[in-house]
């Protein structure tokens, strides 16, 4: 009851606040009328006065225009004395009366409709508890059973509120930066991370994580600021392990292959020689240099396959429907991609090259992963996209032409397929 009272006392504050203005220049109209009648008569008087004694007029007009010009000054006050209501503005009034009684009106209205909206209710009934539950689970010391009650978009808010209500707080930005990594929404991600980044300079995690971010927005591949971010922590840590792979691993995405080599080989010599650990640089190294051996011998515009099938499990056919081709000015980029059907974003398989000639065939496989521990042999399911696009871009844009299939199994692979390019992105 009390929130509903102050609510409404608010809107009548606003629906005051509103109509008085409207009222208050009813009266201050009628005065200003009245100041500047007489400002006139004054004037026009000493006009006459004047031209009396420079002689352009004689005693008697002067008497006759004076008088004249009393009654028309008499009139006029008369006029605003008789009936002031009716001078006032009637219109000025309805609406400051409309505006008292509507704002409340419409105010009430609209935190009816939204206020009892079913997720806003049952956000503000978890969020206590979910405040409490949080700091636990980020530190992984939360009940499990008790965590299960709750969604990632539930965790996301409750991160989201503490981020702003801290908002100089480094570690909350950079806890929420991290989540929307995990649920696979990095534009959102770096918007935190880079605030993350941008309170605590000096802190290598955080500018890690926002490197990460941005190669997340680009498919993988560095960009200028990410890789300036991961060159930085290791000038002032050479021995920094997860900058130098991440380094690397975009270096591999960016198709840079030789700085891939180096990068990994480094790691090897730097104690990471033993264990599993030394397996995985070794099979990225050798997976590096087959990828740098191989250049543009996996993808043929002429229709035929340079890969056996037994060595490429989806071999695909592309083709564009003739209202979309007809737009095509040459020299255009065709992608054609393979993803995980649900989880990571990012291809694990990709061709890219000019495309003049329809259709295409390509063979995709591990041999073009954009990233050793991402390849198609480590997913049971995937979906495959062609995309044809003007610049190249790693993201669709609005007018890229594309298409996606429907999900293929691993387990019935080798798969053989025709795409038609049928589509334009909104």
């Amino acid at each position: 009851m009390e929130f509903w009272l102050v609510l409404l006392s608010m809107a009548l504050i606003a629906g005051f606040m509103v109509a008085r203005p409207l009222l208050s220049t009813q009266a201050d109209s009628v005065v200003s009328r009245t100041q500047v009648n007489a400002i006139l008569f004054k004037d026009r008087l000493v006009e006459l006065q004047g031209d009396l004694d420079n002689d352009r007029i004689n005693q008697q007009a002067y008497d006759q225009l004076k008088l004249e010009l009393e009654q028309t000054l008499l009139a006029d006050v008369q006029d605003l004395n008789e009936n002031p209501a009716e001078k006032q503005s009637k219109q000025n009034i309805l609406i400051a009366a409309l505006a008292f009684l509507m704002i409340p009106i419409i105010s009430l209205s609209i935190y009816g409709v939204e206020g009892t909206n079913e997720h806003i209710q049952r956000w503000m009934a978890v969020e206590p508890e979910l405040n409490e539950l949080l700091d636990a689970v980020l530190a992984g010391k939360a009940d499990p059973e008790a965590a299960q009650q709750y969604s990632m978009i539930d965790f996301i808010h409750a991160l989201q509120r503490k981020a702003q209500s801290e908002g100089d707080n480094p570690v909350r930005w950079f806890q929420l930066g991290v989540t929307y990594l995990r649920a696979e929404s990095p534009q959102f991600a770096e918007v935190a991370l880079r605030r993350a980044h941008y309170l605590d300079a000096d802190n290598s995690e955080y500018a890690i994580a926002h490197a990460q971010s941005l190669m997340a927005l680009n498919q993988g591949a560095l960009t200028a600021e990410s890789e300036r971010l991961l060159r930085e922590v290791i000038d002032k840590n050479p021995n920094q392990v997860d900058a130098l792979m991440m380094l690397a691993m975009g270096a591999f995405a960016s198709g840079n292959y030789e700085g891939a080599i180096q990068g990994w080989t480094e790691l090897l010599s730097r104690g990471n020689g033993e264990g599993e650990g030394a397996k995985i640089l070794e099979r990225s190294i050798a997976m590096a240099r087959q990828r740098l051996a191989a250049t543009n011998t996996v993808a043929t515009p002429n229709g035929e396959d340079s890969m056996p099938v037994s060595e490429s499990p989806i071999v695909v056919s592309v083709d564009i429907v003739p209202e979309l081709a007809a737009s095509l000015q040459g020299g255009e980029y065709l992608m054609v991609y393979a993803q995980a059907a649900t989880g990571l974003p990012m291809p694990l398989a990709i061709v890219k090259q000019r495309i003049d000639q329809w259709p295409a065939t390509f063979s995709l496989s591990d041999a073009q992963a954009m990233a050793p521990a991402f390849k198609l042999s480590s997913f049971e399911e995937w979906v495959v996209t062609a995309r044809v696009s003007k610049t190249g871009s790693a993201k669709t844009v609005s007018g890229d032409f594309l298409v996606k299939s429907n999900p293929l199994q691993k387990k019935q692979s080798p798969h053989r397929l025709s795409l038609l390019i049928d589509t334009v992105a909104p």
